[in-house]
């Protein structure tokens, strides 16, 4: 019985790992406003983030803009949520990704409080992560509202 049990645990694991497909995904931020001529503060990484887990398990991609407050000393102050796309499910991980992110002055003699319009991208599909990027940055020439 245990052994005929354990064949069909072998069966049904091998069929599995042979239907299960990779998924690519990427994630991009993009700086709306100011330009990068006038701007303050920048990221100090710009290290492509980890896909949220709870969005790969819906197939959830799209967009979400947010007003970034960055104080004198190159803390985020303020996060606050302007459009998402297709779904508001993604501002939730979006605003999580921004609480993360460290700033440096741009220029260590002018320094300040800077009002920032930062736009994420969700993307999956494709045939490996260059396709998935490539289709991010696509993606993030699109409206998202």
């Amino acid at each position: 019985m245990k052994i005929q049990l354990l064949i069909g645990m072998l069966i049904v694991a091998a069929s599995w790992t042979a239907t299960a497909k990779t998924i690519y995904a990427d994630v991009k931020s993009t700086e709306l406003n100011p330009s990068t001529e006038t701007a303050i503060w920048q990221k100090e990484a710009d290290s492509t983030p980890i896909y949220p887990a709870a969005l790969a398990k819906r197939k959830l991609a799209g967009c979400s803009v947010f007003k970034v407050v960055i104080d004198a000393n190159g803390n985020t102050d303020e996060i606050e949520h302007v459009t998402s796309a297709p779904s508001k499910k993604l501002a939730k991980h979006a605003k999580r990704l921004i609480k993360t992110w460290r700033w440096s002055a741009i220029d260590a003699q002018r320094r300040g409080r800077e009002e920032k319009l930062m736009r994420i991208d969700f993307c999956m599909g494709g045939a490996d992560l260059a396709d998935a990027q490539m289709r991010c940055e696509a993606q993030a020439k699109l409206n998202c509202e």
